[in-house]
């Protein structure tokens, strides 16, 4: 089995290296992968939400040596124990043996292809549009945001050939699964097709496909949707 893993930050958010985060932990005779999406909102309230990211990453970390290997139970963990401001959205799996355990809450995902053809994907979990579930602290120490205990979980058997891609919405949101099929020999090189889409003016993505179907645009609009872009990929 081989992972990679790469980000590629926002254009204007370069300094920081983005507002996306992820982690790839061997520990408990297990992997653990997670990527965070920090929640850009929180930059009008004068809050850098990657150092939120960070905090999680950490405390996940943390969560994971006292040998936890239930997802839903250590992204719990990190956020109680987690001080600053801030919310994110989650993909995170653990790999043990030939079993994957998924939990994702909000619009990060996953994608599973074997022999050319796509054979499990998440769905985005959103409130509305672009609204996507999200958990984090406000200033004062409180919970923001939606509880853990409403992520989503899958277990998944995995087989041989399997390509597993866990991604932010700025990976999915400029790659339609034939792309990412298309493109997924690196975790940097897929990022870099996401980026080129994200920046181009002349391809309809599928951020504005959605938007496009679900009626928050009258026409289809031609370009791509900028944002942090992050990949882990998981070669079995």
């Amino acid at each position: 089995m081989r992972i990679e893993g790469h980000t590629i930050p926002h254009d204007d958010k370069l300094k920081t290296n983005g507002e996306d985060g992820y982690f790839i932990l061997h520990a408990n005779n297990a992997t653990y992968l997670c990527v965070f999406d920090g929640v850009g909102g929180w930059a009008k309230q004068e809050v850098n939400v990657k150092d939120f990211v960070n905090e999680m990453i950490e405390n996940c970390k943390i969560s994971i040596r006292k040998g936890h290997l239930n997802p839903e139970i250590i992204i719990e963990d990190a956020l109680n124990h987690a001080s600053l401001a801030g919310s994110v959205t989650v993909i995170m799996a653990i790999i043990q043996e030939k079993e994957m355990k998924i939990y994702q809450i909000g619009d990060s995902g996953m994608v599973i292809s074997n022999n050319n053809r796509i054979i499990f994907e998440t769905d985005e979990q959103q409130h509305s549009f672009n609204f996507p579930y999200q958990i984090g602290k406000n200033g004062s120490g409180g919970f923001h945001g939606d509880s853990p205990n409403e992520g989503l979980f899958y277990r998944i058997q995995m087989t041989k050939g399997d390509t597993i891609i866990l991604g932010s919405d700025g990976l999915f949101d400029n790659l339609n699964n034939s792309d990412i099929m298309n493109n997924d020999e690196s975790a940097k090189e897929l990022c870099r097709e996401a980026y080129r889409n994200s920046k181009q003016k002349i391809r309809t993505v599928p951020f504005y496909q959605r938007a496009y179907n679900e009626g928050v645009i009258n026409h289809l609009k031609q370009g791509g949707k900028e944002d942090d872009i992050t990949a882990i990929i998981v070669y079995n």
